[in-house]
């Protein structure tokens, strides 16, 4: 009776230490609403990237390419009240397929919201 109570102890202190040390779900929420998949952009202007969000302070923007590992931060820190960024596309940004990701900022290691461009939108030369 002794072995299965230090038995059951030891289980219950190993699950409480795995539920503490888990990842929590971030209590934050966003959306990305533009561009959100389908979208031609030339180079040499602009775009406006929106979204949505509940709990969150502030947000950093990337561009994401898809055909290259590299992704690109676009905005730091931004309000997330704002609800949108504006920013420009220029010479230097290789034409292809992209998306826009939102993140809520967050020092490394930290639980975050976050979310990306639900289809590809496109940088094209006119």
């Amino acid at each position: 009776m002794k072995k299965l109570t230090v038995l059951l102890v030891l289980m219950f202190l190993l699950i409480i230490g795995c539920i503490r040390n888990s990842p929590v779900s971030p209590e934050g929420w966003i959306e990305v609403q533009f561009p959100n998949g389908g979208e031609t952009f030339a180079k040499m202007s602009h775009i406006t990237v929106r979204w949505t969000s509940i709990d969150v302070q502030n947000v950093d923007i990337y561009l994401v390419p898809l055909e290259k590992e590299i992704i690109h931060q676009i905005g730091w820190r931004i309000p997330a009240q704002s609800k949108k960024f504006r920013f420009f596309i220029g010479t230097e940004t290789d034409l292809g397929a992209y998306k826009i990701r939102v993140e809520e900022s967050h020092a490394p290691g930290e639980v975050y919201a976050e979310d990306e461009s639900d289809g590809v939108w496109y940088i094209v030369y006119y």
